[in-house]
């Protein structure tokens, strides 16, 4: 049998893993903004510099999206969206956005 101190220190035990499993539910990751249903493309930048991007060069690079409109592009860097700027209303043939990378 058990005692009432063993129960004690077991309810306390089971009391403290409840809270700290509360407490790490709620911690973020960092990747909280991937939404998994979506296609993601990684653009590198060697140096600090505004640069631009072609609907041709994304093409070349494995794009297969097609056109899309221009409001659906996003650039995220580290979970923040960035400020791009889209040529047209439509990204397609002979498109282009400009972002700032660092």
């Amino acid at each position: 049998m058990f005692n009432m101190k063993t129960f004690f220190s077991f309810l306390t035990t089971l009391f403290l893993l409840f809270i700290s499993s509360l407490a790490y539910g709620q911690q973020k990751t960092g990747i909280e903004w991937i939404n998994t249903s979506k296609k993601y493309y990684k653009l590198k930048v060697a140096e600090n510099a505004i640069f631009r991007v072609t609907y041709e060069d994304l093409l070349a690079a494995g794009w297969s999206h097609g056109q899309v409109a221009a409001g659906d592009l996003r650039l995220i860097n580290y979970g923040s969206e960035q400020a791009i700027h889209v040529s047209s209303t439509t990204f397609g043939p002979g498109s282009w956005f400009e972002f700032y990378g660092e």
